[in-house]
């Protein structure tokens, strides 16, 4: 990894530990996720096509669609793939049935 892929790796790390909670994917493996409510997802003509709620995860707990993702009391369901850099994924989520 370069030095600037190392710095950015950090400082991903560092923003997941302010502003993360701890949560766990699948079957017990502990991760951090950022919870977002309210993600515009933009439309083919710029429109706002939906309104979704994402986590954030680091990339190398590679995350996918269906896994279970609990953040405190609330469990989610791994939707979709939105988008990732290298070092983080946000996935759109949507809440469990009870």
């Amino acid at each position: 990894m370069s030095r600037t892929g190392a710095a950015f790796s950090r400082a991903a790390t560092r923003l997941g530990a302010h502003f993360g909670d701890e949560a766990v994917l699948r079957a017990g493996e502990p991760v951090v996720a950022i919870i977002s409510e309210g993600v515009e997802i933009i439309g083919e003509y710029g429109q706002v096509a939906q309104l979704v709620t994402t986590a954030t995860l680091m990339a190398a707990t590679a995350p996918r669609t269906g896994d279970a993702l609990t953040v405190g009391a609330t469990a989610w369901i791994i939707d979709s793939i939105l988008r990732g850099d290298g070092i983080t994924v946000e996935c759109v989520v949507r809440k469990a049935a009870p």
